[in-house]
């Protein structure tokens, strides 16, 4: 079964050079899963990953400079690889995070709820022993 064709989410963060010379920044993007939201459909015994950077931008900003940079979440980002080694899209919550790898974080809500009751395939585990 393939993936539905639904489009990426975009996220914009506004990046402000408070200092008083030129600097870069780099912006990083996770999606971070909630363990507990996943477990009905992934399984007690599978491992979840605490997060996963799915985007990253470096900005150069004069001094008081701002700058937006973008985001797009693809739902092939929140899928998750089961106890079989397939990759599917499971029920469940995750945050988004953006970070500068230190300091506040700003971070946004996203979900997932297949229309229906079992996770959508979005990639095949193909043994190869």
């Amino acid at each position: 079964m393939a993936a539905p064709s639904t489009p990426a989410t975009t996220y914009t963060v506004t990046v402000t050079n408070t200092g008083d010379v030129e600097g870069d920044e780099v912006v990083l993007a996770y999606v971070t899963p909630k363990p507990e939201t996943l477990r009905a459909s992934l399984g007690a015994g599978t491992p979840i990953e605490k997060k996963r950077l799915f985007g990253f931008q470096r900005v150069t900003l004069k001094a008081g400079a701002s700058t937006d940079v973008s985001f797009d979440l693809a739902p092939s980002h929140l899928a998750m690889v089961g106890s079989d080694g397939h990759t599917a899209l499971h029920p469940g919550e995750f945050d988004i995070v953006f970070s500068r790898g230190h300091g506040d974080e700003i971070s946004a809500k996203a979900a997932v709820a297949p229309t229906s009751a079992r996770a959508v395939r979005t990639k095949h585990l193909r043994k190869w022993w």
